[in-house]
């Protein structure tokens, strides 16, 4: 534990773990507002990441680089980080660290919680920033059943080495304790850490005609906006449904604009009276926030709703999601909050057809998102957060577990570790050359067949 006790931001030496921090998503956003907070206030902050995309990083001095590969399926070429070794452990140590943050399950965010508790005794904590469990409810009855059953095991035993796991809102608390990542025997809680938006950014006064018309939205046209990846997981047939529906009802009112980049882009893109952007920067994007009128988000498995909260910020009305964003969303006051398909058609024709109401509640968006969101003050609480962290005392620290409690979890890692991905590659190339059926293939059916067959062969050698 750390000897020295934290009084203040400036005395901190915090570890990230992350193993993808040269993609531009949710989480490494995140991750570099809060480097940013840390670092304003005298601290440090050093960010442990994959070693293939060193070349990418402009901020890559502040980082420590970990063997890694990528990812053989997706866009975006996310990697996956190998577990700690000796040379690295003893470099990690020499910058004296005072706390640990993990953001991901990956071997090397396993390891590093064992290496934290075990060997260094260093004050460990992790952030949870994506419901990747309750993706595979989107896909088939093996995905959905025996897989997610192990790759919920696979979190819940990352997470149990964790003294706190802080969710972005409290909605979810329940929902986890409920699926098991709060332990008895570890004592490990779940804490809340919200999220913000910079209002500066983010604002109304990006509204221009002149970019309307330039994108083929006149000043009276209702423009839909979908901001996101175009996965199924996210719901893209939603949107679908809903912009056919609404070009049929206001042909000569309504635009849909698509900002993302997924499997789904190019038929969400070609519906009539649709225009595809795909990937925008934060800078891009708060423009084209700014410039629609309606958000639509239909996502079933966000942790916070970022999206939410930007299209607030911006000034336009939300149509949402109820189970995900009904902690941003005031239903009739700010947007509406939906249950299925059907609801998602009558709310955004509601607020298309109603011009003062959609107005007004893009007002009350922006009224909240200043008010309730502010960014600045929502990372000087996770200041404070790694402050406490890293002050626990004994009494407050929970047991570690054992290896053999979560003998199953460390050997699928190892094998992942070990070369497992290898395996990924040459099946999916011998049986399915065609590099988007691959992509699939890899995704959904080689992967989970791979660790679910290794599970069980652990399970006959073993007896567990």
């Amino acid at each position: 534990m750390a000897k020295e006790k934290v009084t203040s931001a400036k005395q901190l030496r915090v570890l990230v773990f992350t193993p993808s921090y040269h993609i531009i998503d949710g989480v490494t956003i995140t991750i570099r507002k809060i480097k940013r907070e840390v670092e304003e206030q005298g601290g440090i902050l050093k960010v442990v990441t994959a070693k293939d995309a060193e070349h990418l990083l402009e901020d890559s001095p502040g980082c420590f680089f970990i063997p890694s590969f990528k990812l053989p399926y997706g866009v975006e070429h996310y990697a996956i980080c190998r577990m700690l070794q000796s040379q690295t452990k003893k470099q990690l140590l020499e910058f004296r660290p005072n706390v640990v943050h993990v953001t991901a399950p990956d071997p090397l965010c396993y390891s590093v919680c064992r290496w934290a508790r075990q060997e260094a005794g260093i004050p460990l904590m992790a952030t949870w920033h994506s419901n990747i469990p309750d993706y595979l409810d989107h896909y088939g009855f093996v995905q959905r059943t025996a897989i997610k059953k192990i790759v919920t095991k696979l979190f819940q035993s990352q997470y149990s080495y964790c003294n706190w796991t802080f969710v972005p809102q409290k909605n979810l608390v329940p929902k986890m304790q409920r699926e098991g990542y709060e332990n008895k025997y570890t004592n490990n809680k779940l804490r809340v850490w919200g999220r913000g938006v910079d209002t500066d950014l983010f604002t109304p006064t990006k509204r221009s005609t002149e970019f309307r018309e330039k994108n083929g939205a006149g000043e009276n046209d209702v423009v839909v906006l979908w901001v996101g990846r175009c996965v199924t997981e996210k719901e893209p047939q939603v949107f679908v449904a809903v912009m056919r529906e609404m070009v049929k009802r206001f042909p000569n009112k309504v635009k849909g604009w698509v900002v993302g980049r997924g499997e789904w882009h190019s038929q969400m893109s070609s519906i009539d009276n649709v225009t595809g952007f795909g990937w925008k920067n934060s800078s891009e994007l708060s423009v084209l926030y700014a410039n629609a009128d309606i958000l639509l988000f239909p996502s079933k498995v966000e942790t916070f709703g970022n999206v939410t909260l930007e299209a607030m910020s911006s000034g336009i009305a939300c149509v949402v999601d109820k189970k995900c964003s009904s902690h941003l969303i005031d239903h009739g006051k700010n947007g509406y909050c939906c249950s299925n398909e059907e609801e998602f058609i009558q709310f955004t024709g509601k607020l298309i057809a109603e011009d003062a109401n959609r107005k007004k509640m893009g007002v009350e968006g922006r009224n909240i998102a200043e008010s309730t969101y502010k960014l600045k003050e929502v990372m000087k609480s996770m200041v404070q957060n790694y402050i406490d962290v890293a002050n626990f005392n004994d009494s407050e620290v929970s047991p570690v577990p054992s290896l053999w409690t979560n003998a199953f979890v460390y050997v699928i890692y190892l094998i992942v570790d070990s070369g497992g991905y290898i395996l990924f590659h040459l099946l999916g190339n011998i049986l399915f050359p065609s590099a988007d059926r691959r992509s699939q293939y890899f995704k959904f059916v080689a992967a989970p067949i791979l660790i679910y067959v290794a599970w069980k062969l652990f399970s006959l050698v073993t007896g567990l």
